[in-house]
């Protein structure tokens, strides 16, 4: 397994969205991977805890051990913390737009490509698929906890032409999540006056898509699954640092991660 780190930051907190570079990891030894699965962080993450998280997320792709996995950061924090959500919605935009370009640039776009995202980076994702070029075909996305409105899928002006160029999205979803539950009705509120084509709604990652079975969709509610769970928001990615019980979720969450980018037909989250 190959791992590197694609930043588009220019600062270790807040800061501007920048054209992308290599920070770890050479761009030969990327070219020469059949695939690639591209990892990114949420919300209100700075660069040192993004790579430190990725990271332990990388190491958890067992799948993916004859492919590249890029960790992608991006500047979806700021010094006014979990105040600046309404205003991240952009800056999303504005990393998928030139993730998208950078994949582009190098013809990575000719490779196996699978995205793995958490919370905010599920916007990252989306968009960035919506950017490249409409011939490219994508082989797994893995939406966990995704900070996106629960009919995003099944709508015109959001993306539900990106499915018919997707082999399957995958979705992650908790109603214990009380980020998702409480502050992305009122966020997105926000984003709703600054982007008009995107509605407000309730998130994709609190109760899953809406209809409920659109095509190319595997969706798992991990309330449904697992009961005793109640998975949080910061309950997906891996973190040494929590609690045991948190770090079981997270493992859990992972290994689902793995089990949709490795093509298994019906995912599952098993604590």
């Amino acid at each position: 397994m190959a791992r590197f780190i694609l930043s588009f930051r220019d600062k270790a907190v807040g800061g501007a969205v920048t054209g992308g570079k290599l920070i770890f990891g050479s761009m030969d030894e990327l070219r020469q991977k059949p695939g690639i699965t591209f990892i990114t962080h949420g919300y209100n993450v700075d660069a040192n805890d993004g790579i430190s998280r990725l990271r332990q997320l990388a190491v958890r792709l067992t799948s993916q051990q004859n492919s590249a996995i890029v960790s992608i950061l991006w500047p979806g924090d700021g010094w006014m913390g979990g105040l600046a959500y309404p205003f991240k919605g952009k800056t999303a935009n504005d990393a998928a737009r030139n993730l998208a370009r950078f994949i582009v640039t190098h013809k990575l776009h000719e490779k196996e490509l699978n995205f793995i995202s958490h919370s905010l980076g599920g916007r990252v994702v989306m968009e960035t698929i919506k950017a490249l070029p409409h011939h490219v075909q994508i082989n797994q996305v893995c939406l966990m906890a995704a900070a996106l409105d629960d009919t995003c899928l099944a709508l015109k002006t959001q993306y539900k032409e990106e499915l018919s160029r997707v082999r399957r999205v995958a979705v992650l979803a908790s109603k214990w999540d009380k980020v998702l539950a409480g502050a992305y009705p009122l966020g997105d509120l926000t984003h709703y006056f600054q982007d008009f084509a995107n509605r407000p709604g309730l998130a994709l990652g609190w109760h899953g898509p809406r209809p409920k079975d659109p095509p190319s969709v595997h969706y798992v509610q991990i309330d449904e699954v697992e009961p005793d769970a109640k998975a949080d928001h910061g309950h997906y990615v891996p973190d040494s640092t929590a609690p045991a019980f948190v770090q079981q979720k997270q493992h859990a969450a992972a290994r689902f991660a793995d089990e949709v980018v490795s093509g298994k037909p019906q995912p599952q989250y098993d604590l």
